[in-house]
């Protein structure tokens, strides 16, 4: 009947059983056979004339605003079932922030998810920090390491796998620097170098500053956590950024201070609430949820600077 229905908005389109039977790359007889079959089937004559000139009834007029949808909604199961089964596939696709060593955590877990599921692959993507948790999952990622200010999240499912604090980044010479514990709003004068506009970090930095009772200078924003460090080093101004990833740079010329009250940073596995997850990312998640649980200890990883340590679990 589909089939049909195709059949006859082209053979409406032509307007002709002629050109509709040659665009088809059938017989002028098996289209007539097909629309006799398509009349039976809605058991009215949908035809006043059908050879050199088509010419519909009533019904056929009504059927064929009919058969369009049907057209539409054939098409609609068609790009459904191809999603379907592309969630079926193999491949788990990650998306993976840079930030709290999620690359190392992800490359962890794919080498001992691929000795455990053969079968399966990984397929990580790493993201600028413009990149927003929607965007990966808009691009087809089922699962994102991503950070947040929050364990939760009203729009996603999440598993938070580790958390961190944001501190002060200032050059050695500030006068704050020497400080073990400040308030944001001791800042309030500075110049900040801040991550791009459109990343959690910015807007978290923002609002935490803006909470405080202030609204950041932003002179430059910056995408890597090295490049904001040097900045910050040739005295260009301060900036907040998460202590884990400050850590991870052997050589720095900054002080690092830390803020009170602390501004918790999460880690979090999300996906998505409104879709399932495909059968391989259900069994990554269940495998990266085992081994964050069981196994966090008896898993090294070597770390950015070439040195085995601890993954932040």
């Amino acid at each position: 009947m589909i089939l049909y229905h195709s059949e006859f908005i082209t053979l409406c389109e032509t307007g002709n059983l002629y050109d509709a039977a040659d665009k088809l790359f059938i017989s002028e007889s098996n289209l007539m056979k097909h629309m006799r079959n398509l009349e039976d089937a809605v058991e009215h004559k949908i035809f006043q004339k059908c050879s050199n000139h088509v010419e519909l009834t009533e019904y056929g007029t009504m059927y064929l605003s009919f058969a369009y949808r049907y057209k539409m909604l054939d098409k609609e199961l068609i790009e459904k079932t191809k999603e379907l089964d592309s969630r079926n596939l193999s491949v788990v696709k990650i998306a993976v922030s840079r930030s709290m060593n999620c690359d190392h955590i992800v490359n962890m877990l794919a080498d001992h998810f691929a000795d455990r599921y053969p079968d399966y692959s990984i397929s990580p993507g790493e993201f600028s920090r413009t990149v927003n948790l929607h965007s990966t999952f808009e691009m087809g990622y089922e699962l994102s390491f991503a950070i947040g200010s929050s364990p939760t999240d009203i729009y996603y499912n999440t598993y938070q796998w580790s958390k961190d604090r944001l501190v002060a980044i200032l050059p050695i010479g500030h006068p704050l620097a020497n400080e073990k514990r400040i308030s944001l709003s001791q800042l309030s004068s500075d110049k900040f170098i801040l991550f791009p506009e459109g990343s959690f970090l910015n807007y978290y930095c923002t609002s935490l500053c803006e909470k405080a009772g202030f609204k950041p200078m932003v002179d430059f924003t910056i995408h890597g956590t090295r490049n904001l460090v040097e900045l910050v080093d040739a005295g260009l101004g301060v900036s907040l950024t998460t202590a884990s990833d400050i850590l991870t740079i052997k050589k720095h010329n900054v002080s690092m201070v830390e803020i009170d009250p602390t501004p918790i940073v999460y880690l979090n596995l999300y996906y998505r609430k409104d879709v399932p997850l495909s059968k391989p990312a259900k069994a990554f998640l269940d495998y990266a949820i085992d081994i964050h649980e069981h196994h966090n200890e008896d898993i090294p990883y070597q770390g950015p600077e070439g040195e085995v340590g601890n993954i932040y679990f």
